[in-house]
């Protein structure tokens, strides 16, 4: 009796937050227009852009025009997802309705792989050099807040993206907006989190690395303090883009970018492997360990000699990997 007491407590409990996630789901544009209108902005964290935009392919629309195109497509997401190819251009398109009143900002998050953004026909921003073939689009990776200032309510996002550099094209994060203040706040504590990440790990591979000089018989704090080298380079690419401080103009070479960060997501997998089986050697097969390391470092070469064009098909292969060799490890710690 007290099991089914429980199980129904946790059954409503459970139900009620569903419910209270459904009530605070966040608008979702339909036929290119999202309504914001009625939500307190400087009160709520930046709203994702989500949803059905306007999309017009092979075609860079006149931001300043009434848009022509018939056709939508689902942001986040790569528009190759819509049985289009990776390589190619468009024009993406929102209507954002909201309460004039508040002083506006926008995060814009890195797109594969290069875009200019218009607000009500005005660019706000841009990334890289979108072009309508391959030689003329110069693709970069940037991550933007920009205020919109004066531009008010309602507004007319406009977005010509290009890609003739990633397996996946288009705009597979999405835009966010809200109240200045609070993208501002947003941006900051990202920031604030990623310097917090980096510089644990800067502190632990530096430690570990020192320990492995002093002591070179055993090699468990070597693999440690290389696994912290590789996730401290993901965590300065990704995330928030810390790295953008030390880049002039803000913007990251497409290839030497996409090949670093890739590199370091390759080698992690089999640094914290072997880790894992130097410390626990009784219970982790050292021939699992090299297994799982020496597929992981076969998926690096890939990366060191194919462009990012190329090398970007690895990664579903590389994703695989890491949660096999993640669920290997949690076996190897729960016995």
């Amino acid at each position: 009796m007290g099991i089914i007491l429980r199980l129904t407590c946790a059954a409503i409990v459970l139900a009620s937050a569903v419910s209270c996630l459904a009530a605070d789901a966040p608008p979702r544009a339909k036929d290119g227009v999202l309504d914001l209108r009625g939500l307190d902005l400087a009160g709520i964290p930046p709203v994702e852009l989500s949803g059905e935009w306007r999309f017009a392919w092979q075609e860079f629309e006149d931001p300043a025009q009434p848009s022509r195109a018939k056709g939508s497509i689902s942001v986040p997401g790569a528009w190759n997802d819509a049985s289009r190819p990776a390589d190619g251009y468009g024009t993406y398109r929102l209507t954002v309705l909201c309460d004039p009143g508040n002083e506006l900002g926008m995060l814009l998050p890195a797109a594969n792989s290069a875009f200019r953004a218009y607000v009500n026909g005005r660019e706000i921003a841009h990334q890289g050099e979108p072009g309508t073939f391959k030689e003329g689009t110069r693709p970069a990776v940037i991550r933007q807040m920009v205020k919109l200032g004066a531009q008010g309510c309602p507004f007319e996002l406009a977005l010509h993206v290009a890609n003739f550099s990633h397996r996946q094209g288009g705009l597979v994060s999405a835009p966010r907006v809200g109240a200045y203040e609070r993208v501002l706040r947003q941006r900051e504590a990202g920031l604030t989190l990623d310097s917090s990440l980096i510089g644990s790990y800067i502190l632990l591979a530096l430690l570990t690395l020192l320990f492995y000089a002093m002591r070179r018989n055993d090699p468990t704090p070597l693999w440690l303090g290389l696994y912290c080298v590789a996730m401290l380079v993901h965590y300065e690419l990704g995330k928030e883009g810390s790295w953008q401080h030390f880049m002039v103009g803000g913007e990251a070479p497409w290839e030497r970018y996409r090949r670093i960060d890739a590199l370091a997501l390759c080698l992690g997998t089999p640094f914290l492997t072997l880790f894992i089986s130097s410390l626990y050697p009784a219970v982790a097969r050292r021939s699992v360990a090299l297994a799982i390391a020496g597929v992981s470092a076969l998926a690096a070469l890939p990366v060191l000699v194919l462009p990012a064009r190329l090398h970007s098909y690895f990664e579903p292969y590389v994703q695989v990997l890491a949660i096999a060799a993640s669920l290997w490890m949690a076996g190897v710690l729960a016995l």
